[in-house]
């Protein structure tokens, strides 16, 4: 099993920042404030950039990546792929591309209108729900914490 990532949750759009195995991987200090913001340089740093204060919560979606694996499609429209693909994958791209997003091997195939042949994919799970954590700031440090028993 791949390991388990995050993302906040009003960040999920087609192109997003690299989500991350540690949420406290957002949180950025400037002088006395707090920020949410991505871990890598972003050019479109503004639209995810949000000022955090003690006891704000943050919702997170959670994440796996099942990485590439080859698809074959036979004569007959039989599929089969060289690795197993894990059963909780739910988000599959032809050749890495956003574009090609679909929710089952069968639906990209489908929609992607693929004929006979070999094909590069990938595969990914994500949440189909928020995991709330709160933002608590103690002293010079900061953290996020489990709010335990609740996912929305």
């Amino acid at each position: 099993m791949t390991e388990l990532r995050y993302l906040p949750s009003a960040w999920m759009d087609e192109s997003i920042p690299e989500p991350q195995e540690d949420p406290n991987s957002f949180i950025h200090r400037a002088g006395d404030d707090w920020f949410l913001r991505p871990t890598e340089e972003d050019e479109d740093d503004e639209n995810y950039s949000q000022r955090l204060q003690h006891g704000d919560i943050v919702m997170f979606d959670e994440n796996r990546v099942f990485g590439d694996f080859t698809l074959i499609i036979v004569d007959d429209g039989r599929w089969l792929t060289t690795t197993h693909v894990p059963a909780q994958a739910n988000c599959f791209r032809l050749e890495r591309e956003n574009e090609t997003i679909s929710h089952s091997i069968d639906d990209l195939i489908s929609i992607m209108e693929l004929k006979e042949g070999e094909y590069s994919i990938d595969a990914y799970w994500w949440s189909d729900y928020e995991v709330p954590l709160r933002f608590v700031v103690e002293g010079e440090t900061a953290r996020f914490e489990r709010i335990e028993g609740v996912a929305q």
